[in-house]
């Protein structure tokens, strides 16, 4: 729990150095809460900072104490992805990557996806959803996803917010149908994932047309106001390579554009949901 205080720390150190030295003012600036992101997006400034905010991947960081969770969010935390590689003691995740990606045995050992929240994990979600900190499903188990949607029902927005479509990529990672629907009903949002691992079920180095198809399937079954971007950029695995990094997600503006997604659809998909649901989900006012 210090380390994770420490590295909130240091990364907005970081980011609070990097300053623009034409205006005099920072190139990027934390949002702690909602009122202080209202803010920086009401900046007049065409050159205001990009507005940051702090998540967690992965529950182990509150260290099975709910008072650490609460801390977190007194701290400026968004939001908490309840799984990530191992298990901790809110959930079990599925694998890291697919099944024929599995190269180190000892994934296999922490694996179990059968497993779902554990007594604690049903406290945690509770919890979050008691202080307006958004539930992100990325990463748990089937079985662990479908126990959230029955405590959360409408109460809260869920997020999953780097996956794939089951229906494309029959992974245990990725969201079925009926779970689209779920978080849509929540009021939520799904945010596809970049990498071609998830993507799609086979070895392909090109994926652009992937995520488009990806974000069709998730439209088509969610709706437009629940759909947004994942990307994974920062994850140390193998995006796509017709879209390597931010700088070049205009390609995906011109291909959604190009493929017949509406003018009104692409604001949505490239952040005005995410923004909806930040704004509806995140109870530090």
């Amino acid at each position: 729990m210090t380390l994770a205080l420490e590295n909130m720390e240091i990364i907005e150190n970081q980011a609070n150095a990097a300053m623009d030295h034409e205006t005099g003012g920072s190139l990027a600036r934390f949002a702690h809460s909602l009122s202080e992101l209202e803010a920086i997006l009401q900046d007049p400034n065409p050159r205001r900072p990009v507005a940051l905010i702090h998540a967690i991947e992965g529950g182990h960081t509150i260290e099975g104490k709910l008072e650490n969770l609460e801390l977190l969010f007194q701290r400026g935390v968004a939001y908490m992805t309840l799984a990530h590689f191992f298990p901790n003691e809110i959930v079990s995740p599925t694998f890291p990557w697919p099944e024929y990606l599995q190269l180190f045995r000892w994934f296999q050992d922490e694996r179990d996806l059968t497993s779902g929240l554990t007594p604690f994990g049903e406290q945690v979600v509770e919890k979050m959803i008691e202080l307006g900190m958004l539930i992100d499903l990325s990463h748990s188990t089937p079985p662990a996803r479908a126990r959230i949607y029955d405590i959360v029902g409408n109460r809260a927005p869920l997020l999953a917010s780097h996956i794939g479509s089951f229906n494309i990529n029959p992974e245990p990672y990725n969201l079925k149908d009926w779970e689209l629907k779920k978080v849509a009903d929540s009021g939520g949002m799904i945010g596809v994932i970049f990498m071609n691992y998830w993507l799609m079920p086979r070895d392909s180095h090109r994926g652009l047309n992937v995520i488009t198809q990806t974000l069709r399937n998730f439209i088509n079954i969610a709706g437009e106001d629940h759909v947004g971007l994942g990307t994974d950029f920062d994850g140390f695995t193998e995006p796509p390579s017709d879209l390597l990094n931010a700088a070049q997600l205009p390609r995906l503006t011109q291909r959604l554009l190009a493929e017949g997604f509406g003018a009104d659809q692409v604001p949505k998909i490239l952040g005005g949901n995410a923004l909806r649901v930040i704004r509806q989900g995140w109870g530090k006012k």
